[in-house]
Order: C-alpha cells, then structure tokens, then sequence
C-alpha cells in the first residue's frame, strides 16, 4: 500500500480515495518487500493523496503452485474475485479508505483484469475503472502466451474471457477504455 504523505492513521476524519493498481497475470508479482512503484502510482499517492493498493492474488507468483494454479485454464475469475473481494475487506478494516472513490486501473492483462473487475462486481465496491491496452478476448490473443496457461480449455473457458459477453455492469461505473495501435499485442477485438 502506498500512503500519501502526512498520513495519519488515527484522524478518523480523514477520507482517502483509492486506486487499485493491477497486472494479475500468471506468475506475476506487485507487492514486493522493495519499494518499485510505477510512475503513476507513486504521482497518485505523492501528489494527488490517494492510497495505492497492490494485491497479489490467486494466479500470482512467488507463492508456489498452490496459489499459481487456480488459474490456469480459467483466465479472468479468481484473480478477478481475489481483487475484489480484498479491497472489500480492506475498507471494511481502514476508516481511512473512501468507500466511495475506490477505483481501478491497469495495463495490458492489468487491463484486462480490471474490466472483469467491473463485470464481476455486483455490490459496486468500485465506482471507476480505467482499462489500459487489455486483452478483450483471449480466443484472439498471441497463441504462445495463451496456451500456455489456457491449454486446450474447453470453448466456455474461452468464452468467459470475451469483455463483450457481459456488459451490464459497466453501466454503474466510471470506466475508461485506452486503446490504440502501438501494443502489437493486445489489439482490441470487439
């Protein structure tokens, strides 16, 4: 977590909004005992007074196979629950978290895991969502990447993973698509 300067714990009446930085990929690793923010995320925290929020969930690395395996096959459900479902607990645990600007964002399958954030999130923990370059569906996606951790999966494994099959949600949020032609690799299909 990434606190804004002169923080202060016991204010009960300080509010802070949050913003959720995410990548989620398989393997992959945020919260690290170094101190490696991005640029954006350290602006947000520095300048502007938001807390930053890292979270590594099902999927991620460096916490043996156990963890890492859940999501293998299955692309966008527990590392989308597990992010979820820990900013709720978090709320519910730090008064200093505004439960009612808690955002989103990330890049490339960051991207992708924050706009199934936003399908998946019936109680409406977060009121913005910005998606950077995501994969929208992993049917088109580079094949090398895919396969190896979707495998031959079922169609409907593939299928979970198409942005455009549940939009319902978007509706009840702030969500900000960024794409554009220069990442050869997640080219938007919608």
């Amino acid at each position: 977590m990434l606190l804004p300067p002169g923080f202060d714990r016991g204010a009960l009446d300080n509010k802070y909004p949050v913003v959720v930085s995410v990548y989620g990929g398989p393997g992959s690793q945020k919260v690290t005992e170094e101190f490696t923010p991005s640029h954006l995320d350290t602006m947000l925290a520095s300048s502007l007074k938001y807390v930053v929020i890292y979270i590594d969930g099902r999927g991620s690395g460096m916490r043996g196979w156990k963890y890492k395996e859940p999501i293998y096959g299955s692309f966008g459900t527990v590392e989308v629950d597990d992010h979820i479902e820990t900013v709720r607990i978090l709320a519910a645990r730090h008064k200093f978290i505004d439960s009612q600007r808690i955002a989103i964002w990330g890049w490339s399958y960051g991207g992708f895991v924050s706009a199934h954030v936003v399908e998946h999130d019936d109680k409406r923990t977060f009121k913005c969502a910005i998606s950077v370059a995501p994969v929208t569906n992993f049917k088109y996606y580079d094949a090398t990447y895919t396969e190896r951790y979707m495998g031959a999966a079922n169609e409907l494994a593939y299928e979970r993973t198409d942005l455009m099959r549940n939009v319902s949600n978007f509706r009840n949020v702030r969500f900000l698509l960024v794409h554009g032609l220069a990442d050869g690799l997640t080219e938007a299909y919608f």
